[in-house]
Order: structure tokens, then sequence, then C-alpha cells
């Protein structure tokens, strides 16, 4: 008469309730409707018993979560777990919600005074300009930022990996030799931090740095080392920073 197309009843004993439950085929038609989803289940499948240890014994799954699009939207990551433990007929449901952390990038472009003292520096500007003669102002900073900082990324892994002056001082660690090539210096660094040892790690940090000392010295003051004395003074300058750390402990 109701109209519903299954039903099972569970009747009252001592201080516990009885269950009644009454239900019709259509249940994703109406979740549908009313936009909600039927979030999955983790762990054991059934959340209610009855006549454990008996012939009679029934398991269901009656406890659900039904949760909207906006909170899937906000919560993506949430599980919902079945916590097996429990001295009633019914185990209780976990929802956890777990949100995800979008973090947006808002690396903005700098430019750096001491390019201007690089020829290759101008000559990026001045082409830049002549090639984009009918563009707005705006325009052409925005394009220029961005052929500047490939100039710059680029400048990095070529003096640190790539030139044959630097090539010479890797050439010295023969642990580092690998042959891998490599679409800029953070890639780079991030692989050799993987596969080195902490003493290597120190090491290649200070190798780094001083290819880069020895790189500025060519530009500003028109002075040059070769790759031993740069290999050299690296370890050097470890050698001192691990006393200074030592004399601490």
């Amino acid at each position: 008469m109701l109209g519903f197309e299954g039903a099972v009843a569970v009747e009252a004993r001592g201080h516990s309730g009885g269950l009644a439950m009454l239900w019709k085929n259509k249940d994703e038609s109406v979740l549908d409707d009313c936009e909600l989803h039927d979030m999955e289940l983790n762990g054991y499948q059934f959340t209610w018993e009855r006549g454990h240890g008996t012939d009679d014994w029934m398991e269901i799954r009656l406890d659900r979560a039904l949760v909207t699009n906006s909170f899937m939207n906000l919560f993506a990551e949430a599980k919902l777990t079945n916590i097996e433990i429990s001295t009633s007929d019914h185990t209780p449901i976990f929802l956890e919600p777990v949100s995800i952390v979008r973090i947006v990038s808002m690396t903005r472009f700098r430019f750096e005074n001491a390019w201007l003292r690089d020829p290759m520096c101008r000559k990026i500007v001045e082409e830049t300009w002549e090639l984009h003669k009918g563009k707005t102002l705006q325009e052409k900073i925005a394009i220029c930022s961005d052929i500047l900082q490939k100039w710059v990324n680029e400048s990095v892994i070529h003096v640190l990996t790539r030139c044959s002056f630097a090539i010479l001082c890797w050439d010295q660690l023969d642990w580092l030799r690998d042959g891998q090539e490599y679409s800029n210096f953070a890639e780079w660094l991030n692989d050799v931090f993987q596969k080195c040892t902490a003493e290597e790690v120190r090491i290649v940090s200070m190798v780094c740095w001083c290819l880069w000392k020895n790189r500025n010295d060519i530009v500003w003051n028109q002075k040059s080392s070769d790759a031993t004395t740069v290999v050299y003074s690296a370890r050097n300058v470890l050698d001192q920073w691990q006393s200074a750390q030592d004399s601490f402990v």
C-alpha cells in the first residue's frame, strides 16, 4: 500500500529499540535528483548486524554518508571509514574531511641591476624592442621579462654544468659523472643531491658557489682561475666551514 519494494523489521529487545526499514529500488535516481553522492566506505562493508553467532546472522550496510557536490569540491580527498569495534549492533562510520591545499605560485620577474654590465642583456632588450615595435610598452616589458628569465636560467646551468670550464671542474669529482642532460639547474641539482651522500652534497654546493664566484670575477673584475684552483678553493672553504661548525659542538 505504501509503494515500497523491500522491507525488513527487527523487534525490540530489552532496552534496544526495534528497527523497521523500507525501500524502493530507485535510490540512485533519488540521489541524482538531490545532487547527493553516496561516499565509498573503506574497511568492512557492513555496518549493522543481527543474530551474530546463530544461523539467522544477518549483516547489512545501513549507515551511509551522503555528500553534496560543494562538499566534494571542498574536501576532494575525504574518506569514510567503518570503525568495526563497537558494543552496539551498529558500527560507527567516521567521515574524515581532507581538503586539498592549493599552492599558487606568485613568482614575479625581478630585474637585477648587475645584468646591465653584461653585454648579452643589452642585446636581448634591444632586439626585443626592435622586433615588437607595434606593441605597447607594457607588452614589450612582459615579453622582454620572459626572454630575460629564460636567458638567466640558461646562463646558470651553462656556467655551472655545461661550459668547458665547469666540465673540467666536475671531472675532478669522478663520482659525479653521469652524462645525463637537464633542462635547468634546479633539475640537475635535485638529481645530484638524491644520488650523493651528505658529504658529497656539501662539496657539490661549494663547487657551485666557487664556479659562480669565478664567473663573476671574469665578468666584473677580468680575473679568472683554473679548474684545479676552483675545486681546491671549494674544498678549502668547506674545511673551514666544517671546522667552524665543530667548534660549536
